[in-house]
Parts: structure tokens; sequence; C-alpha cells
């Protein structure tokens, strides 16, 4: 597949509206990487189609997000056949895209590496720029003000919560001060002392995480006090360094794990450093799920990989 002879001058257009919108938004420059768009490269795909039912033609887009140093446009027309198919969605653009890729109109793109922001109609690159930047940015805003637990369902009608539910971490952490905190937080939980609960949970999710960074290599930092940046910036080394891993050993970090990432170390950040002394259930339940998530994502990972390589210990 060829790029179409305008793809340089789509690319361009469409890179050089991202620029402008980004430095005359509102978005500051700790936040701009997060956005998918500003922060990897892409096929860019117009997909031309006869609608059934209609006589004409209609057309729209998405992006497929590529491991290279530069973007690609193309203009992709589905069989003309289409146009008698009776089962083609209608509307749902996304649901459209589907449907082509499942009856291979579309070929040779991963479906998993199709950004759901991405898929629109847009006229021009311009405006393809400015309306998915729109859907990102309000995407990643949504998410980033939002408490965690508002974002996850969380049953908090049993206010009792064990150590049996921890077990695994605390057995595969196998660290004795990371015990007493977290057994320290569970047993205010469930007095509800709150505030107390979330003291001790705090620091346990940095502490996955520098474990994680010690699992994977020997000395992962330097002498200094690390910060959410210094774990960012690890976890993006690894997603590197492990993408040949096996499965169960890899990091996978790409701007949602970052989103993710940053409201955890919020949650953490509320208690360690903007507290007034209060803290409710809730921001508790908040602390115990970001915990468990850095343990799935990150600790996890890099335990398999410890546990595979006892010659490295």
């Amino acid at each position: 597949m060829a790029d179409t002879n305008n793809s340089e001058e789509f690319v361009t257009k469409f890179r050089k509206k991202v620029a402008e919108i980004i430095s005359t938004s509102d978005i500051s420059e700790s936040n701009a990487h997060l956005l998918a768009i500003n922060s990897n490269h892409f096929n860019f795909y117009k997909v031309i189609y006869h609608e059934p039912g209609y006589s004409h033609s209609t057309y729209f887009n998405f992006s497929e997000k590529i491991e290279e140093q530069s973007d690609h446009y193309f203009e992709l027309n589905v069989d003309e056949s289409i146009a008698n198919d009776l089962n083609l969605p209608s509307i749902n653009r996304s649901n459209i895209l589907n449907y082509f890729i499942k009856k291979n109109y579309i070929t040779n793109v991963i479906p998993e590496n199709i950004l759901p922001e991405s898929i629109t109609m847009a006229p021009s690159p311009e405006t393809y720029a400015f309306l998915w930047i729109k859907s990102e940015y309000t995407n990643i805003n949504s998410k980033l003000s939002n408490k965690q637990f508002e974002l996850s369902k969380f049953n908090t009608n049993l206010l009792n919560r064990s150590k049996f539910e921890f077990e695994e971490i605390i057995d595969r952490v196998n660290d004795e001060q990371f015990t007493n905190y977290l057994e320290q937080s569970i047993g205010a939980y469930n007095k509800g002392w709150f505030y107390a609960a979330a003291c001790a949970a705090a620091p346990l999710i940095e502490t996955l995480l520098y474990k994680m960074a010690t699992n994977y290599e020997d000395k992962p930092f330097k002498d200094k006090d690390l910060t959410h940046g210094d774990y960012t910036e690890k976890l993006v080394h690894f997603n590197k360094k492990t993408k040949n891993y096996p499965e169960n050993q890899r990091i996978h970090f790409d701007h949602f794990e970052e989103i993710s990432l940053v409201r955890n170390y919020l949650t953490r950040n509320a208690v360690s450093h903007y507290s007034t002394g209060f803290a409710n259930e809730e921001l508790v339940n908040s602390l115990f799920m970001s915990l468990k998530d850095v343990y799935d994502r990150y600790y996890l990972p890099s335990y398999n990989f410890k546990q595979a390589h006892p010659e490295l210990n």
C-alpha cells in the first residue's frame, strides 16, 4: 500500500494544525504529551465508499498508530459491491469501520492500534486535526478530573476489608515494611479511621513502582528524590526494553497507561502532599484500587521477569 500523491501535503497541514492548537489552547506543556495525537506517528486513512441505498459516495477518516518516525496518508476505496450490502451498519462510523475490517473490505491495518478519537468525518487535514484533538482532549480532561472511584464501580457497602484480598501482593512483594504499612492501613480502614488508613496506604504505590524498576535493573535510578516524572520516564524505557519479552514479563506503557498512572499519582498526592487532615472512605478505596492497578500493570510483569532470571538476583 503506497501513500497517496498528496500524502506529504496532508501530513504537513495536519501536524501544523495540531501544533497551532496546542500552542494557543489551555493545554499545558506538562499534559500535551498525554495526547496520543501529539506523541505518536500514524497512518491516516480516508475511507471512501458507496452508501447503501444512495447513488452517491461518502467517506470517513480514521488513524492507526505505527512504530515509525513519520506519518503517512492513504485513501481507501471500498469495493462498489458494498452499495448492496444490507448488513452495513448505519450512522456510527466506528461500527462501519469494524464491519469493513471484519468483512475484509479494509485490510493491512491492526485494529488494536486504531484510536477511537480519530474516527470521524473531516473535509480537510486542518478540520481532522481539530476534531480529533478536541475529542481526545475532552476524554483526557474527563479522566483526570474524575475521582478514580467514580471511574470504576467499587462496592463500598461492605466496610470491612481483610488482609486476604491483598495476599498475593503481600506474598510477591515480600517486604516486611510494605506488609506492615498495608496492615496498618487495613486496620485503620476497618475502624473508620480513614485519614490514618490513607496515610499508610499512599506510600505503598510508590514502593511498588520503585521495586518494579529494581526487578528489571540493578540500579534504575540515580540517588535523588524520585518524582512521578522519573517513574514515567522509566516506564517509557521499560516499554521499549521489554518489547520482545514474554507477554507476562512485558511492560505496556502508552499514553493511556500514562493517564492512568497520573490519576493514581494524583490520588496518592492528595494524601501525601495536599491533605487537610481529612479523608473519607472513597479516597481510601481509591488508594487501594490504585495500589492494585500499579501491582497488576507494572510490578507483576517485573516480578515474573525476575523469577524467570534467577541468575540476575
